[in-house]
């Protein structure tokens, strides 16, 4: 993925819109507006070093993974699916369904949150 592209994973797993972020941007004294945070995100431009550094705090992810130079963050996620996996084997088949409507539910919010 490019580094927009992770940015925005990284926001919206961290549940903020592009204005929301560039606040918090500007508490750290990196006054950009949300336009900039959505060009970075299309790839327009990218990020600057010391920026790069502050969404990482902000984001709780590292600059190899804004870099794209590790897969540690897609790592743990694919570890986390696995246990739930297994979690989710172990359910009655009621349970399943409820959980079936729960995943439906929440892929359709991600979906519009993503614009798709």
């Amino acid at each position: 993925m490019s580094v927009g592209d992770n940015i925005r994973t990284a926001r919206i797993n961290k549940k903020l819109n592009q204005k929301e972020l560039a606040e918090l941007l500007a508490s750290r004294n990196i006054n950009i507006g949300n336009t900039t945070i959505s060009n970075w995100e299309k790839g327009i431009s990218k990020p600057d070093p010391d920026t790069i550094a502050i969404l990482c705090e902000i984001l709780d992810v590292d600059a190899n993974y804004i870099l794209g130079f590790d897969n540690k963050e897609s790592n743990n996620n694919i570890k986390d699916i696995e246990v739930l996996l297994d979690a989710y084997k172990e359910l009655s088949d009621s349970d399943k369904e409820f959980i079936k409507n729960i995943i439906i539910e929440r892929k359709k919010q991600i979906d519009k949150e993503l614009g798709n």
